[in-house]
């Protein structure tokens, strides 16, 4: 039985109950990864919508190249005056006069047609097939151009990320300062009361410690500044971004070359091979099979058309081979156009290979530096705080002032904002390091 005394405390209770259950049943928001950020801020990128574009643009190309196999129908028409044509010779006149015969009046100087042409292509020397080719690798080059624009976001990404990383442990550091300065702004003005110490070393620390203050507004005015960036940058709402998971460090084990630019000097060479095999096509000759109807005046039949000056349909079929003699003016000198292309793209991807192993060499020595600082930093910071916790015992019993507890105090932070400095900087020169050489 519950007392009317006790009713407030258990109604108290049961609704603490509540909203823990309450509470309890709400999901966390999960934390933002590295490498969530990464995939999200080239889905958000709005270059990768130029991939799409990319492949409609090869398929359309490769229809068109197909249809060339497809008959090739003209139509014409034509109307000359022509300055001589065919006559039936003089002789021939007067004998047809001098046996009584109708002299034929010979063909007529306005001549017309109105035509219709057909030609079935048979044999091209491999000239389509390369033209294919051709189009599929330059196709390819652009993926490739694309993935490397996309694979620099990592960079830009990994800025951010870490820049906001570093400001929550600078926050952590500050609210570790200002417990400090209150607690010891605490323990001297009891001091203070007792008649041990004096009033202005209490302003001195509540003065320092509106400084801590002020700083940590600073630092998350910056957080929110990082925080606004990196959420359009992945296409995020800002609360999405609140939560960020300190990555693992990065394990590199050789410091190999994997990036996206070496596939790029690789599709480039070979679309130079696919422009090679076409332009040997050019140097072979072409068969394909033509039909032909017109009507009009003359006809195929001259000799009556030399009698009756008549329209008439005609009609004819056959089969034509090409051979175009004039690409062998223009052939060496393509071939070397296309030999220095080569070298050229291997020069670029040599020079990338040395820029980038230098790059990773200097990385991997940074990396170096900052795990040797970080192994001094925590004792760094353990001495800071034996000497802080002796001077901050001393101004208790009137034996130092609130300006050397300042300078230790001062000291130590600067001691946990290197560490935690140093800490994220190994972190990022890790990832950096990975980004460099593309390792998974």
């Amino acid at each position: 039985m519950i007392s009317a005394s006790s009713l407030p405390t258990f109604r108290h209770h049961l609704l603490l109950l509540l909203a823990m259950m309450v509470l309890a049943g709400l999901p966390l928001r999960a934390q933002l990864t590295l490498d969530e950020c990464h995939r999200l801020a080239e889905q958000h990128y709005p270059l990768v919508r130029q991939t799409d574009l990319i492949r409609q643009t090869e398929a359309l190309t490769l229809a068109n190249l197909q249809k060339g196999w497809l008959p090739q129908i003209t139509a014409s028409a034509q109307a000359t005056l022509q300055s001589d044509v065919a006559q039936w010779p003089d002789a021939l006149t007067q004998m047809l006069r001098a046996t009584g015969q109708t002299v034929p009046q010979g063909m007529a100087r306005d001549q017309y047609k109105l035509a219709l042409n057909l030609d079935q292509r048979l044999y091209d020397g491999g000239h389509i097939r390369s033209q294919k080719a051709v189009a599929q690798a330059d196709a390819h080059v652009q993926q490739q151009e694309m993935a490397v624009q996309l694979y620099a976001l990592r960079q830009r990404v990994d800025n951010l990320f870490f820049g906001i990383l570093l400001v929550d442990e600078q926050l952590d550091n500050n609210t570790l300062l200002q417990t400090l300065l209150a607690d010891n702004v605490r323990q001297l003005t009891a001091a203070v009361q007792a008649g041990i110490a004096v009033e202005s070393h209490v302003i001195t620390l509540q003065a320092e410690r509106v400084k801590a203050e002020q700083t940590a507004l600073s630092l998350r005015a910056q957080r929110h500044s990082l925080q606004r960036l990196l959420a359009a940058f992945i296409g995020r709402s800002e609360s999405e971004v609140q939560r960020l998971e300190c990555p693992k460090p990065a394990a590199v084990s050789r410091l190999e070359i994997h990036r996206p630019e070496l596939a790029l000097f690789d599709a480039r060479a070979a679309l130079l091979d696919r422009r090679d095999q076409l332009l040997h096509t050019t140097l072979r000759p072409s068969v394909s099979a033509f039909a032909q109807g017109w009507y009009g005046y003359p006809g195929l039949n001259l000799f009556n058309d030399m009698y009756r000056r008549r329209w008439s349909v005609n009609a004819l079929v056959g089969v034509r081979a090409v051979w175009n003699l004039s690409a062998f003016y223009t052939y060496r000198n393509d071939r070397a156009r296309l030999a220095a292309a080569r070298r050229q793209n291997e020069v670029a991807r040599e020079v990338f290979r040395f820029n980038q192993t230098l790059q990773a060499t200097q990385e991997d020595e940074e990396i170096l530096r900052l795990r040797t600082l970080l192994r001094s930093d925590d004792t760094l910071i353990d001495l800071c705080r034996k000497v802080r916790e002796t001077t901050a015992a001393r101004l208790l019993h009137g034996t130092a002032d609130a300006h050397a507890l300042l300078q230790d105090l001062t000291r130590e932070d600067q001691a946990r904002v290197a560490r935690s400095a140093h800490h994220l900087q190994l972190l990022q020169a890790l990832y950096r390091l990975r980004n460099t050489l593309n390792h998974e």
